[in-house]
């Protein structure tokens, strides 16, 4: 079955801090194409954190829907195993298993995902090498540096070869050239895998590398469009307001 999509419909989400309800999703529709790169952008606290965790499953709306779509129009509903399977998510921290080797917290993911140990150590291996990590497999990630611990979560985000990667920020907390290069790591397994790439950041050298660009603002978004033709690659226009 073709996936398409991840979509949104009508999302809202809240929270309460301090005795206050605070609305950060606020009847939010939103599609986001496999195969495209996307920048999900905003002011800190604008919900691109939540938007992200919501479009993963980690957390649920408190109205509306996220769902998968198919190239046949039928929805796909968003079931824990699936999502496991088909969405992978790098944080701003690697998040590692500590207490397990590198090789070790990749293969796991696979495990959970449903995936043969045959298929989940395979996998793995050709990964590690994909990241420069094949030495490593067997050290814990306490002897790893942040960079090499953030490809570390990469590689565990890819072993099911998802069609949507996520990620929150991935680069905020390594130096430029280390973000570079995890980057470009990035890049090159959205294309190798045809995936959607959605990546919540403040990193304008990140964003002007995206298709499509969504500003969160007040619980809407508004949507920019890279003009890498007519307008020169990197600058972008206003297209359409989505609320």
């Amino acid at each position: 079955m073709q996936i398409t999509a991840l979509v949104c419909k009508k999302i809202t989400q809240r929270f309460i801090e301090y005795g206050v309800v605070r609305t950060i999703i606020d009847n939010l529709s939103i599609s986001f194409q496999k195969g495209e790169r996307s920048a999900v952008t905003g002011i800190s606290g604008a919900g691109k954190s939540t938007l992200l965790y919501l479009l993963a499953g980690l957390d649920q709306p408190v109205t509306g829907s996220v769902f998968i779509s198919c190239a046949d129009e039928k929805i796909l509903s968003s079931a824990d195993r699936y999502r496991q399977q088909k969405i992978g998510i790098v944080l701003q921290s690697a998040y590692l298993i500590h207490q397990l080797t590198v090789k070790e917290n990749i293969v796991s993911r696979g495990l959970i995902a449903g995936m043969s140990i045959y298929d989940a150590t395979q996998n793995t291996t050709e990964l590690l090498k994909a990241v420069g990590l094949a030495g490593n497999a067997d050290e814990y990630p306490s002897t790893l540096s942040g960079g090499q611990q953030q490809r570390v979560a990469l590689a565990r985000a890819l072993i099911t070869q998802p069609d949507f990667l996520l990620a929150d920020e991935p680069t905020s907390a390594l130096d430029q050239k280390t973000a570079a290069q995890v980057m470009e790591l990035i890049f090159y397994h959205q294309k190798m895998y045809g995936m959607g790439l959605i990546i919540a950041t403040h990193d304008q050298q990140i964003i002007e590398s995206m298709d499509t660009i969504f500003e969160l603002k007040n619980g809407t978004v508004h949507q920019r469009l890279l003009q890498k033709g007519s307008v020169g690659y990197g600058q972008t226009i206003d297209a359409q307001e989505n609320s």
